[in-house]
């Protein structure tokens, strides 16, 4: 019974890759290898992804794309060069670890069901057999940048001819992870269109206007090694912005909140992030400054905004125990000269 049913299963895989059974029932037993899986390795900004494309030769069409993103050593250590089935597990390594950023993972995998389009697996697919990927790095940078707003994107792969049933039939990345579904006319309609996003941004104003005394218009500051991208920040999280000492409202503003340093340097102050929108290339960042004013800041790019990081507590406890050893010495050294003064005088008594 459960060698029908594994039979089955293979036969409805095998089915989603080739046009015909006779096809299916010889890459089944292992004599036609009809796919080849793209293996990449990604970095993004600061975050790292693994992402698999499994394309099927016969129907040029990609049948499962797979992507995890996050800061995990198994990322960092993972070679693309690895067999396509191992390769899978370290995605389930990964999975099994936690900490995946869901939302950067889908967006890359999106971009690869861009990228992958049946044109251009028809065009690249002789490349591919002679494992040329210079044309396919490059059209999936173009789309990951497109995606994720990021700034700078650079992928590693290789390119492996399997058979589909082999690679998918009962892989433990199936009970664990997700393909990564394309964006369709449905889900696109989903999310928001400029128009919306428009009218949400106008009627935020309008709700903010009554609440806060004064809207401000600032500049965020950024920070290029451990900063945020705005996209990704979260409501109350601490933001620095800093007032451009441009207009005469601005300098006068600065002036009487003292937002400036002797040589009229602004300082960076700190907010707490209320609501952020994208908008026709725009990013547009809401944040409480001093004396409850809200802050607007209007960004032409990605930018990566610098936050506030709460100190590690183990770097603190070991800072701690260091200065406790630090003073540890000298005082066991001052008491065992303070001892040997004590016997000396009662030997002289």
């Amino acid at each position: 019974m459960q060698k029908l049913q594994d039979k089955a299963e293979q036969v409805n895989l095998v089915l989603e890759s080739v046009p015909s059974m006779e096809i299916g029932k010889n890459v089944i037993a292992g004599k036609v290898k009809d796919a080849i899986i793209l293996k990449f390795k990604i970095s993004l900004d600061n975050r790292l992804s693994l992402l698999s494309v499994l394309v099927s030769t016969y129907k040029k069409k990609p049948i499962e794309i797979y992507c995890v993103s996050g800061f995990s050593k198994i990322i960092s250590k993972t070679a693309t060069f690895e067999e396509a089935k191992t390769f899978l597990l370290e995605f389930v390594n990964v999975v099994r670890e936690g900490n995946v950023d869901t939302a950067l993972s889908n967006s890359i995998g999106r971009a690869a069901h861009i990228a992958f389009s049946q044109k251009f697996i028809e065009k690249t697919l002789s490349k591919w057999n002679s494992k040329n990927l210079d044309e396919t790095y490059q059209v999936l940078e173009e789309e990951i940048l497109k995606l994720t707003k990021a700034v700078s994107v650079s992928v590693e792969g290789d390119i492996e001819k399997v058979s589909s049933v082999h690679v998918r039939h009962k892989h433990p990345i199936c009970e664990l992870l997700k393909p990564v579904e394309p964006i369709t006319p449905e889900s696109g309609s989903k999310s928001s269109s400029p128009s919306t996003v428009k009218n949400e941004l106008e009627e935020f104003l309008s709700l903010v206007e009554s609440k806060y005394p004064q809207i401000l218009n600032v500049k965020v500051v950024s920070d290029q090694t451990n900063g945020v991208y705005s996209d990704f920040l979260n409501e109350n999280e601490i933001v620095f912005c800093k007032i451009p000492y441009e207009s005469e409202e601005n300098i006068k503003k600065a002036d009487e909140l003292k937002l400036t340093e002797p040589a009229q340097n602004l300082k960076e102050l700190e907010c707490k992030l209320i609501k952020q929108l994208s908008l026709d290339n725009e990013y547009h960042i809401f944040s409480e400054g001093p004396s409850g004013i809200l802050f607007h800041a209007v960004e032409t790019q990605p930018v990566k905004v610098k936050v506030l990081r709460k100190p590690d507590p183990n770097n603190q406890s070991h800072a701690s125990s260091e200065k406790k050893n630090t003073y540890a010495l000298p005082i066991a050294i001052g008491v065992g000269l303070l001892i040997v003064i004590v016997i000396g005088l009662l030997m002289v008594n």
